[in-house]
């Protein structure tokens, strides 16, 4: 995609986020601690960057950028914000030993797995219900799924078991984008 495109667009503050983003998340001058030792810090920046290339980017390639559209987005994206939140911590539960060891402090490192994993358990069932009322059996089934996903959790799985989890999610959103593409 040529840049031209993506600044006309209003992709640039997009570019600066990203950037910015890649070079503090990553430079260990700019703190005197890595930045994903800050507890929530990871999640929050991870949580934010699909956000915006999953939601908000193609929103732009529609519409103006301006704040009345990013707190519109952001006023319909709770679903998604819900999904992206219990992926990082569903990752996080698969990485949890590395990380108390590496001192990054995730949700999963602190509370502990199992507490995690219930946690995951209400969202994504609450998520499910609430997507089933809806009228979103699509979106009932996946958060379902992911609950289901999070029990198993509960206990040491191995690194395969977690890949399944993203493999699951990705099979999920291409069948949905395909479905509402054809269907909607």
């Amino acid at each position: 995609v040529p840049i031209g495109l993506l600044l006309s667009a209003g992709f640039l503050p997009l570019l600066i986020y990203a950037a910015a983003a890649i070079f503090i998340y990553s430079d260990p001058r700019l703190f005197p601690r890595p930045f994903k030792t800050i507890p929530g810090l990871k999640m929050l920046v991870n949580m934010l960057n699909f956000w915006l290339v999953g939601v908000l980017a193609p929103m732009l390639f529609i519409h103006e950028l301006s704040l009345g559209l990013v707190f519109s987005v952001l006023r319909v994206s709770g679903p998604f914000l819900v999904l992206l939140f219990c992926l990082n911590v569903l990752v996080d539960i698969r990485d949890t030993a590395g990380d108390r060891k590496a001192g990054v402090w995730t949700l999963p490192a602190v509370i502990g797995v199992p507490a995690s994993a219930v946690l995951l358990i209400i969202m994504l069932t609450a998520a499910g219900a609430a997507a089933f009322a809806r009228g979103d059996s699509g979106g009932a089934v996946f958060a379902f799924g992911l609950a289901v996903f999070s029990f198993f959790a509960m206990k040491p799985r191995s690194r395969l078991y977690y890949e399944w989890v993203l493999g699951f999610t990705n099979v999920y959103l291409a069948a949905a984008l395909a479905y509402r593409s054809l269907y909607a």
